[in-house]
């Protein structure tokens, strides 16, 4: 696709993705989307999430997670 079309992505879990943040991730943390659908960290309970931050990084910063499909937190 060309800048700015839809396009549809398929990742499996445990594979290596890049997301763009939203805001501060910290190595480790459980990453979703936002309403703008940048990365940001997840932390409160019933939060969905589906990547595992390998790096660390802050707004707008792209880093390297490993893609675990949709989860939720425990509460």
């Amino acid at each position: 696709p060309k800048a700015d079309e839809v396009a549809e992505v398929a990742n499996f879990p445990g594979e290596i993705v890049k997301i763009k943040l939203g805001g501060t991730v910290a190595i480790g943390d459980r990453i979703g989307t936002s309403a703008t659908g940048t990365g940001v960290a997840k932390t409160a309970d019933a939060d969905w999430y589906c990547v595992i931050a390998a790096e660390a990084g802050v707004s707008g910063d792209i880093i390297s997670g490993r893609f675990v499909g949709p989860s939720q937190r425990a509460s």
